[in-house]
């Protein structure tokens, strides 16, 4: 289900796991949607941004394999849609009504299976060098003209092949092989492409109330193609201002609310590859050494952030991440196994420990039982507050 929307305008975000998308969910709903994480789901659903007039982008997740029908029909505003490799499946009317969408970016090397119309303004892009396909054709005289056809190696019978080439050098017959995607032809152009596989920034900062914080960052490779980015706050007391004027850089400005010092937020930057970073910024008092004075009335409100485990360390702070993945004990000890979390401040420190070993027993407390053959066996140690943070240990147990 997709579990997230981020609305651009107010960084409005949606992370009920009850509201889960299934259609119309969001027709009709004038927003600006630039980025929404899902879980446990791999499509869109029929008409779920239906008449969404102000939907001007929309960015997918890897994950994303289906857009059911209709899924942005009537979207008078989208422009541009990237589609990356791992969407299959595209439905009826998905398109229709989408009057200014102008361009498709299509990230496959083959057609994906589209029952749809595009509009006849949309231009198709494609990886370059991934346009035509040799064709083994055969050459027949229907209606007085020179056509020509190729076997369809499941129907056996023969079909028209469409925007034939000629390779000058050899006389080889090429095809335009997206030509008939969807309901009908349309134009069909290479570009190269060079997607965002990195991005990098301060890992973390602490900014004053009512200050701004200038974060600069970095894209991998140099030649990227699309540079643009979208960000977000988890917390509503930072917001991030891209129209800077200067390349590689945005602004984080601070509430000038001091009720909320101590606060933390992640900025997070992504990119339209799928690729995310992540910043972990604190509100700070505008004078360390004197308190701010609140204006009155005192905002007596208290503001509550969740905070994800972001690390976990086994035994007496050493942080197996770093350099320690295996422990030693002896066959037929008991195991004397035990892990912290990290931030202590962690809103839900719980973790599980799995394995995929028969010989490993972890019980209802989340202990292991004593193993009684020798071996290494990897013990996998997650978060249960959802920000997915794991961290395997192989547990080496010899013969005493």
């Amino acid at each position: 289900m997709i579990n997230k929307l981020i609305i651009d305008e107010s960084n409005i975000e949606l992370n009920d796991k009850s509201k889960v998308p299934y259609s119309y969910t969001f027709a009709q709903a004038n927003t600006h949607v630039v980025r929404y994480g899902i879980d446990n789901n791999d499509e869109i659903c029929a008409y779920a941004f239906e008449g969404c007039t102000e939907l001007s982008y929309i960015a997918f997740p890897p994950e994303i394999k289906n857009i059911k029908r209709g899924a942005f029909k009537n979207c008078t505003s989208l422009e541009r849609v990237p589609l990356s490799a791992n969407i299959k499946y595209i439905g009826k009317e998905v398109f229709d009504g989408c009057t200014s969408l102008r361009e498709i970016d299509f990230e496959h090397n083959d057609p994906p299976t589209a029952y749809c119309t595009f509009p006849s303004q949309t231009i198709l892009y494609v990886p370059n060098g991934q346009k035509y396909v040799e064709v083994a054709y055969e050459q027949m005289t229907l209606d007085g003209t020179v056509q020509y056809f190729t076997k369809n190696a499941y129907s056996n019978k023969y079909e028209r092949v469409y925007d034939v080439t000629f390779a000058t050098e050899d006389g080889t017959y090429f095809r335009n092989k997206w030509d008939k995607l969807g309901d009908d032809a349309h134009v069909v152009e290479e570009k190269n492409r060079y997607p965002v596989t990195d991005i990098e920034f301060t890992p973390s900062a602490n900014i004053k109330v009512g200050e701004t914080f200038n974060l600069s960052y970095t894209l991998s490779p140099e030649n990227v193609t699309n540079t643009q980015l979208y960000w977000y706050s988890t917390f509503s007391g930072f917001t991030v201002d891209t129209d800077t004027g200067v390349e590689g850089m945005v602004k984080v400005k601070a509430t000038t609310d001091s009720s909320r010092v101590g606060s933390t937020g992640k900025i997070i930057a992504y990119a339209e590859s799928g690729v995310s970073f992540s910043s972990s910024f604190t509100l700070t008092r505008s004078d360390s050494s004197t308190p701010d004075e609140p204006s009155t009335p005192v905002d007596t409100t208290v503001y509550v952030e969740e905070i994800k485990i972001d690390s976990v360390k086994i035994g007496d702070k050493i942080v197996i991440s770093g350099n320690i993945d295996s422990v030693t004990v002896p066959v037929g000890n008991p195991i004397d196994f035990d892990w912290t979390v990290l931030p202590a401040t962690a809103t839900n420190n719980s973790v599980s420990l799995t394995s995929e070993s028969e010989n490993i027993v972890v019980t209802a407390e989340n202990t292991i039982e004593a193993i009684t053959v020798p071996g290494n066996y990897d013990i996998k140690i997650t978060a249960n507050d959802g920000s997915r943070v794991s961290k395997t240990v192989t547990l080496k147990v010899v013969a005493e």
